[in-house]
């Protein structure tokens, strides 16, 4: 029910760090019966398990690479797992999108930098096997594009910096330390800040960028089609039952516009008409105009397919609506 996600400089001790969190939260797990919050289990997602390296050394391969792990993290969220993603994620614009993810599966999310001096990583580099190892071009360019997290900004909040060398699990103690046991110890490392971010911080829910709108009803356009000529057909009729200039059209809004109306089958207002004539032809071209509105709306699922229904007392209204803003009248 939560993702943390691994921040840091090649060669900075990510995957380390990210090896202890597991092994820790594991135990945790265990200790508790076998669940906390909702998590039963913790999952490591590493970026170099996509072709290893080489994707870094030029953006055409790097791009595929990231939406591969991009991929493989929104498909691993769940609200019984905890998915640790092991990386250098050093592009903010991705450690937004993956912000997003976290939100609109609706799980807690949390950024572990793991900060080491640049010399200190070209060090480590250097002791890996040669096919471990990035290209000496590749490691200078990735130093230099590196954006840090920043706790300033929501997508990276949560943040929680480790030191390469710091000894966050304390492995090296055993027994007794001072009059505290190793468990005791334990509970003020950085590891522990971190559980409790994903285990008992805030839910927060998908944003307007990434929330699901509401699918409308398969027969849709019908309906608009439908509902949209039995009130112009209305309108047509009073007004050709009333020749000169009529203030107002009465409308109900929870029953077909084609039918006739009581006032007890539903609540009434009135359309207020110009002070002119209105010709059949400019009723025709806004009945095009707002059909073409809506089903714009409906393809994208833009705001006015979210916010309204697609009933036909829903559509009727939006249809008188949108006349009386043509015409610079007002509904009441």
């Amino acid at each position: 029910m939560a993702l943390v996600v691994i921040s840091g400089y090649p060669a900075s001790g990510k995957s380390t760090r990210a090896e202890q969190m597991k092994t820790d939260y594991e135990r945790r797990i265990r200790e508790n019966d076998g669940v906390v919050d909702g998590i039963r289990e913790v999952v490591i997602i590493n970026d170099i398990d996509y072709d290893g390296r080489k994707p870094y050394d030029n953006s055409l391969t790097e791009k595929p690479a990231r939406a591969h792990v991009f991929t493989q993290v929104t498909r691993m969220l769940s609200p019984s797992r905890l998915v640790i993603l092991d990386g250098l994620n050093y592009i903010k614009g991705f450690r937004y999108q993956l912000w997003c993810a976290a939100r609109e599966a609706r799980v807690r999310q949390a950024t572990c930098y793991v900060a080491a001096p640049e010399e200190v990583c070209r060090r480590f580099e250097a002791t890996k096997n040669e096919e471990d190892r990035y290209k000496p071009e590749t490691l200078d360019n990735l130093f230099m594009r590196f954006e840090e997290p920043s706790s300033m900004v929501r997508w990276d909040s949560p943040l929680f910096s480790l030191a390469w060398d710091d000894d966050v699990l304390n492995e090296s103690t055993s027994g007794e330390v001072q009059g505290e046991s190793v468990a005791e110890v334990r509970r003020n490392t950085t590891l522990d800040d971190i559980w409790a971010a994903v285990t008992t911080g805030a839910k927060k829910g998908p944003t307007a960028a990434v929330a699901q709108a509401t699918k409308p009803p398969p027969d849709a356009l019908q309906v608009l089609t439908k509902t949209t000529s039995s009130l112009l057909t209305a309108l047509q009729t009073h007004l050709a039952m009333n020749p000169s200039p009529s203030p107002a059209f009465p409308l109900l809004t929870t029953s077909s516009t084609s039918k006739p109306k009581s006032k007890s089958s539903g609540e009434k207002f009135l359309i207020h008409l110009p002070p002119r004539a209105v010709s059949p032809s400019e009723l025709q071209r806004l009945k095009r105009q707002f059909e073409g509105i809506q089903k714009r709306a409906l393809v994208s699922g833009g705001t006015g397919a979210r916010e309204g229904t697609w009933t036909e007392e829903a559509i009727a209204e939006r249809f008188a609506r949108y006349l009386m803003e043509c015409w610079g009248s007002s509904i009441h």
